[in-house]
């Protein structure tokens, strides 16, 4: 049994209706009174007092803490159960007289503008074939952040273009600053060299 509300399907005006009944009982001055006590407020609005602003500011401040504990939760979870895909690059030997371990790449803008809003790193894969490469060196977010900078972004090609060079055994970055037109140097963890060229480390 339900109430008889004043619907179209409430009254099973429609094709489609609740099934429901309204029963007449009488009703008391006793009952009347305990109704109105108990469920009628006679204010036309809600008064709004100091202590009423206070609570609900109190309120607000409490419910937004446990919201950002609670997302904050999820995202740390969902990095360990979904991580982030990796991205990988590939470039072929771009070999000179001076640098004999050469590897020329491009980040277009729209591409290194999402690695550095999801924070993520790039697995270089060197030489030989993309499915097999000579060698593969991951290089961290904290290493990408330093190559995508604004001073090194070419405005004429609408990306960054930079090489990977081995100096000395050891990898580093080449890229060219757009403000001064030096190039510059950054150097990268020998460590994360996943697979070595061809016996030579």
């Amino acid at each position: 049994m339900g109430s008889a509300n004043f619907t179209s399907r409430g009254l099973n005006i429609n094709d489609i209706g609740n099934v429901e009944e309204m029963i007449k009982v009488p009703v008391t001055n006793t009952d009347l009174k305990y109704i109105e006590k108990k469920y009628v407020n006679n204010l036309a609005t809600l008064e709004i007092t100091p202590e009423l602003v206070k609570k609900v500011k109190e309120g607000k401040k409490i419910y937004n803490k446990k919201y950002n504990e609670i997302v904050s939760d999820i995202l740390d979870w969902s990095s360990l159960i979904f991580p982030k895909e990796e991205k990988t690059m590939f470039s072929n030997y771009q070999s000179t007289k001076k640098y004999p371990l050469n590897f020329q790449f491009e980040i277009k803008r729209k591409s290194g503008e999402e690695i550095l809003s999801v924070q993520q790193g790039i697995s270089f894969k060197l030489g030989g074939l993309k499915e097999k490469p000579d060698a593969e060196l991951f290089v961290d977010y904290e290493g990408i952040q330093k190559l995508l900078k604004s001073d090194t972004f070419n405005a004429k090609s609408d990306s960054w273009m930079f090489r990977l060079s081995f100096i000395e055994n050891q990898p580093n970055f080449r890229i060219t600053n757009s403000k001064n037109k030096k190039e510059e140097i950054i150097s990268l963890n020998k460590s994360e060299l996943l697979k070595s060229f061809r016996g030579s480390y």
